[in-house]
């Protein structure tokens, strides 16, 4: 199912990551008492490897952090485009990039909005490379952002310990030194797995089973159409939803489990914000931007993209 899909683009690099988390952190056991649930500590972190996670008090914390990602990374040069990823914006319209926009101080640039959810990072980041290669951009802005806290059903364990809220950034530009291979997959069969309208509802066994899989999947068929092997590979780096993932893909993958970090014990699966938030936390102890790595989405619909950088 990843015939033809591959797609070697002009070469593109991260040069800069911020994040931006909420100030106030809730345990397992937080949960467990405020909310009173059949549950235990242990059972989630045995289940998801996730222990704290944060949550924005009300919709300007959110928007607030959001500003605070673009004043972290606005040093680097002048900005020409903004995408952001959020299913949980405060406003139907207009978009974040327009809100983050407005305080920004730049004059008219590329501005745009996706909703891909779990997978909306990738998403705007591949829209990002193609401003790059297609449309003369120098730099763009990529968020992720989310308010997971906001459509999250306390009383549903299934789904109560996994979400957070947080915001995380990156800026790329063009790169002549570093190759750049993409992988998309859709499947909208079973895209009733995971949906939300006024809240999350989740299938875990059903897209645990299927975000292994694609990972697998998307993961060797870019190291064949790079001609690399794992062992090649830095680092893996697949949305932070849960550290069993990362152990199945590490099986599969017949590699060790240091090359897939699971970065989210205490912060959560913060949807399209799981990925710059892992870098940002990988670049506080490895030279992780000047490594061969793998970035990797996966979100509800189903939709999953990978990307790696070599």
């Amino acid at each position: 199912m990843f015939k033809n899909v591959i797609v070697l683009r002009m070469g593109m690099k991260i040069v800069k990551t911020a994040v931006a988390l909420p100030l106030e952190s809730f345990s397992n056991d937080d949960i467990i008492k405020k909310y009173e649930l059949d549950s235990s500590s242990e059972w989630v972190v045995q289940m998801t490897g996730i222990e704290s996670r944060g949550f924005f008090k009300n919709d300007q914390d959110f928007i607030n952090a959001c500003f605070s990602v673009f004043d972290s990374l606005k040093d680097v040069g002048f900005i020409d485009g903004i995408v952001v990823a959020s299913s949980t914006s405060p406003y139907s319209f207009p978009g974040l990039s327009h809100i983050i926009h407005s305080k920004s101080g730049l004059p008219s640039i590329r501005l745009l909005d996706v909703n891909a959810a779990c997978n909306g990072f990738m998403q705007a980041l591949s829209v990002a490379h193609s401003w790059l290669e297609f449309e003369g951009l120098n730099r763009v802005l990529v968020i992720g952002a989310d308010m997971m806290s906001k459509i999250l059903d306390f009383k549903d364990r299934s789904t109560a310990f996994l979400f957070a809220d947080a915001v995380g950034g990156v800026i790329v530009e063009k790169s002549d030194a570093v190759k750049t291979y993409w992988n998309h997959f859709n499947e909208s069969i079973n895209y009733e797995a995971l949906v939300a309208s006024d809240s999350i509802k989740m299938n875990g066994r059903a897209v645990f089973e299927k975000a292994v899989k694609v990972f697998e999947g998307m993961v060797l068929n870019l190291l064949d159409n790079s001609k690399l092997c794992a062992d090649d590979i830095n680092f893996i780096i697949p949305h932070q939803a849960n550290y069993r993932i990362f152990k199945s893909l590490a099986n599969r993958l017949k590699i060790d489990e240091s090359k897939i970090p699971f970065l989210a014990s205490n912060i959560g699966n913060t949807s399209a914000a799981t990925i710059p938030v892992a870098i940002n936390s990988l670049l506080e102890k490895e030279d992780f931007l000047n490594s061969k790595y793998i970035l990797a989405g996966f979100g509800a619909g189903f939709s999953a993209s990978a990307a790696l950088f070599s």
